[in-house]
């Protein structure tokens, strides 16, 4: 993946089967490429409340993509910060809180949308105009809103918590509306203390995010945002004791969670 060094090679390595795999991945050689992917490009910079924005237009359309996503960063950064009942509550969060965002977005006629986060306080999307940009930016920036302040767990809570806000965050979304269109992909998924672990999870690619993002609309919905915030806060992404680490923090097993909410689950199938 390191001969990636132009938008048309990132494209093309996007569209291979191994994209997502755990080695020599686009994701996994990230830092390896995107430097230099980002050097060579003609970025057009716009500086918004919370945002640094660098975005280039590999479709060549006549209107300024700087101020349409400027505006959709803004309005996705309130409605995230609301729904993940963010607030600073120290001097030092509200620093942190102070603090622009910096995202690089490229927008290409690409198979498929990518996204990752960066550093703390930096993510880097490539947008298809032909998919929801609002819902890829939407999903990365929530990483970004919720770990400078939290930090992160292990993926399946990780990005279970961004498959939640990516689609229950926006005006008019339901939490009934989002368990029905992933109850099946819960019901399908192997056991969730099989996959808290990193490299159960991500065996699977991107195949797990939905059930992922159930176990965390169902952690919200049943014990609220203070403990997910806990269990981030004594957790690191690569965490051998995150079961130990859950139950500590839920008073229960992660086991004994997934029974419940399958059963749950399978009780409102009608």
């Amino acid at each position: 993946m390191s001969m990636i060094r132009t938008v048309e090679d990132l494209k093309v390595a996007l569209a291979a089967p191994d994209w997502a795999g755990p080695q020599g991945s686009v994701v996994g050689s990230v830092g390896e490429w995107l430097p230099g992917l980002v050097s060579t490009l003609p970025w057009r910079s716009r500086l918004t409340t919370h945002f640094l924005l660098l975005c280039y237009d590999d479709t060549q359309a006549d209107h300024d993509l700087s101020a349409s996503l400027a505006e959709l960063l803004e309005r996705t950064y309130a409605e995230l910060t609301a729904f993940l009942n963010l607030a600073a509550r120290t001097k030092q969060e509200r620093l942190i809180l102070q603090e622009r965002l910096t995202c690089f977005v490229i927008r290409a006629w690409s198979e498929r949308t990518f996204g990752t986060v960066l550093t703390e306080q930096s993510l880097f999307c490539l947008l298809n105009p032909k998919q929801d940009a609002g819902s890829a930016l939407r999903h990365e920036i929530s990483h970004l809103v919720w770990g400078r302040l939290c930090g992160e767990a292990p993926a399946l809570f990780n990005e279970g918590l961004a498959v939640y806000a990516e689609n229950v965050s926006t005006p008019n979304a339901t939490l009934d509306a989002f368990f029905g269109a992933n109850t099946d992909a819960l019901m399908a998924s192997p056991p969730l203390a099989d996959i808290a672990f990193n490299e159960g999870f991500w065996k699977h690619g991107s195949g797990l995010y939905r059930p992922a993002g159930v176990l965390v609309a169902h952690l919200v919905a049943r014990w609220g945002w203070e403990k997910l915030r806990d269990l981030f806060l004594v957790s690191e992404y690569e965490d051998p004791q995150i079961l130990d680490h859950f139950s500590e923090v839920y008073g229960q097993e992660l086991s004994a969670v997934d029974t419940d909410l399958r059963q749950y689950l399978a009780s409102q199938v009608r």
